[in-house]
């Protein structure tokens, strides 16, 4: 599966990025549990896949985290993710810190922690892009996606690597051996 969202991301980052069709493309080209959501209501940066963390912090003891319903789940841990965000129409790498990890969880982008950190969400009826102040710099953006705002995130993988997993994924499809 990953495999597919490193290429399906490369057929995404080059296509035309305008507002209307982005998050159109955010629908076809990335499963839903890999999307991640901008949440107003999040107080943390949340993910359910703990093999996206480039550094990773176990916590002693697991730590409630309340959903909206009130109902209570446990996050086991929190780190570092790398990804590639859509910033300014380019794609570039970035990092999320302090991702508290939810087994089986959704990914949510907390507006609540961009805007502690300096950040205003600038909104309209199909894209979000988050600016950081005070020189209003454009930053990370989102797009309208169902009832929700799908961030413009792309898994981050070295070169070598999605060479190498794309080499692997040709050499299924065609039957080649080393």
């Amino acid at each position: 599966m990953i495999i597919n969202i490193v290429i399906k991301g490369e057929i995404m980052k080059n296509q035309t990025q305008n507002k209307e069709t982005m998050g159109q493309l955010i629908r076809m080209m990335i499963p839903n549990e890999y999307i991640w959501w901008s949440d107003s209501g999040a107080n943390k940066h949340y993910t359910g896949h703990k093999h996206w963390y480039v550094d990773y912090r176990k916590y002693a003891e697991p730590r409630d985290v309340t959903l909206p319903d009130n109902k209570q789940i446990k996050a086991e841990g929190e780190g570092t993710i790398l990804i590639e965000a859509l910033i300014n129409q380019k794609w570039k790498k970035a990092r999320i810190d302090d991702v508290m990890y939810i087994p089986g969880g959704v990914n949510l982008f907390s507006e609540y922690v961009m805007a502690k950190k300096g950040y205003v969400m600038v909104k309209d009826e199909h894209k979000t892009i988050y600016r950081l102040k005070p020189n209003n710099e454009p930053r990370p953006e989102a797009y309208g996606y169902g009832s929700g705002w799908a961030m413009a995130f792309a898994q981050y993988q070295s070169q070598q690597k999605r060479f190498q997993q794309e080499r692997q994924l040709i050499k299924q499809n065609y039957g080649m051996k080393d």
